[in-house]
């Protein structure tokens, strides 16, 4: 599975989750996750690569309670796992 799809995928699983994702010029560092008033967020650089931004949507999704939604099993491999690896992701278009 490519990383873009990777990203798309956890992206549409994160707004369905009802988590407000928010793409903001970031002084210092790149982004996380928190709660604002128990709502909860994701801020992120727009500088931070592809593969930073999937681990970041990936350790989130990890804290949250996914079984409403349907993901497909190579997702929830990667949300179970610790981490991505090779094996799981392309990160060209082939």
């Amino acid at each position: 599975m490519l990383e873009r799809d990777i990203d798309n995928i956890l992206f549409d699983a994160l707004i369905r989750l009802g988590v407000e994702i928010r793409r903001e010029q970031i002084e210092y560092g790149s982004g996380g996750f928190c709660r604002l008033d128990n709502d909860p967020i994701i801020v992120y650089s727009p500088e931070l690569s592809l593969r930073k931004r999937i681990d970041l949507f990936l350790n989130v999704l990890r804290r949250l309670d996914t079984s409403a939604i349907y993901l497909p099993p190579a997702i929830r491999d990667l949300i179970e796992s610790q981490g991505i690896d090779s094996e799981n992701i392309d990160s060209q278009d082939t």
